[in-house]
């Protein structure tokens, strides 16, 4: 399908074919989203104090995260309709 070099030390590189897989979610994969969106949103803070004092805009920061429930993230939620489990499913 493709082929190319390594960045780190040039070796060839080939890629033959590609087997998309579907996992399921474990809680894991929940606190790595959880830890990566504390992370963007320290960043944005950071970022936006920044350019608050670099204007002279005396402003507090002050917002929260807005998420929904992730009761059912790990269990499935049975009661979803037909067509938004099947939303992210490949056709084709």
């Amino acid at each position: 399908m493709a082929q190319g070099r390594a960045a780190s030390d040039g070796r060839k590189v080939v890629l033959i074919a590609t087997d998309p897989r579907e996992l399921a979610l474990n809680e894991y994969d929940l606190n790595d989203a959880n830890f990566l969106l504390e992370t963007i949103r320290a960043i944005l803070t950071k970022m936006l104090t920044n350019i608050l004092k670099e204007q002279h805009i005396e402003q507090t920061l002050d917002f929260t995260i807005v998420r929904e429930s992730r009761r059912d993230a790990l269990g499935g939620n049975q009661s979803e309709s037909p067509a938004r489990r099947q939303r992210f499913q490949r056709v084709g």
